[in-house]
């Protein structure tokens, strides 16, 4: 389910340079739906990017979704 580690997120990491960073836009506390059919939870990122090959992530902001849950914004480095 959480394919985003191994996938496009592992080619990214794999990209970036010695101090590059990712910014992640995604959804806690909502289910999947045919528009965001995986999103990711704030609990799970820590161990997406870890594995991908980034420190820790930072969450950067969060607002209320229109269409429920959270949308948050997180920061991952090199």
């Amino acid at each position: 389910m959480y394919g985003l580690a191994a996938g496009p997120l592992g080619r990214l990491a794999g990209w970036l340079g010695p101090q590059g960073r990712v910014v992640i836009v995604e959804y806690d506390g909502r289910p999947a739906n045919r528009w965001v059919p995986y999103p990711v939870p704030r609990a799970r990122l820590p161990d997406l990017v870890r594995r991908a090959g980034l420190k820790p992530p930072a969450i950067t902001a969060e607002r209320p979704s229109a269409y429920g849950g959270t949308m948050y914004v997180a920061v991952a480095e090199r």
